[in-house]
C-alpha cells in the first residue's frame, strides 16, 4: 500500500519522467517506514523514522495523513475479527463483511499453519479456519498471507 502511495505521489510531483520513483521514496526509507509504521502517529516521529528522506517537509504531512488513515483501517478489522457481534441465533459473526477481507486473499494452506501455531484444529474449510483464528490476539492484515 505505501509503494503504491509513493508512486501515486511521485506521479504527481516529479520533474523527469526518466526519474524512477525510488529517488522519491528510496526502498531503505520505505522499508524502514514499514518497519516503524505503528510509531508513525505524529510528524515528529515521522520525521525521525524517515530522517533521511529528501522530501519529508514537501510530502511528509500527506504520508503521515496516508500512515494514519491505514493502521485505523487495519484496527478496525483487527476489532472486527477479534470482537465479533452476535448473529440472529446467538453465535459469533463478524460485525461485517469488511473485517476478513485481507483474511480471505489467504490460501488454506496459509490458514491450516496459522491454526497448528496456535494450536487450533486444522480440519475444515476456510471460513472454520478463520472463525477459529479470529479468537487470536494478532493483526491477520498484518501477517504474510501469500506463501
Amino acid at each position: 500500500m505505501l509503494d503504491r502511495w509513493s508512486h501515486r505521489k511521485w506521479e504527481e510531483i516529479r520533474l523527469s519522467r526518466e526519474l524512477p520513483c525510488s529517488v522519491f521514496l528510496p526502498p531503505f526509507i520505505l522499508e524502514t517506514i514499514l518497519d516503524k509504521a505503528h510509531l508513525c502517529f505524529d510528524l515528529a516521529n515521522l520525521k525521525i523514522i524517515a530522517r533521511d528522506w529528501e522530501y519529508f517537509d514537501e510530502c511528509g504531512p500527506l504520508l503521515l495523513k496516508f500512515l494514519v488513515e491505514t493502521m485505523r483501517g487495519f484496527d478496525q478489522i483487527y476489532d472486527e475479527l477479534v470482537n465479533p457481534g452476535e448473529s440472529d441465533d446467538g453465535g459469533k459473526v463478524p460485525k461485517s463483511a469488511e473485517a476478513r477481507a485481507p483474511a480471505r486473499q489467504a490460501n488454506i494452506p496459509v490458514l491450516k499453519e496459522l491454526c497448528r501455531e496456535n494450536g487450533c484444529k486444522v480440519g475444515g474449510n476456510k471460513e472454520d479456519l478463520l472463525d477459529r483464528l479470529s479468537g487470536f490476539p494478532f493483526h491477520i492484515s498484518c501477517i504474510d498471507l501469500s506463501y
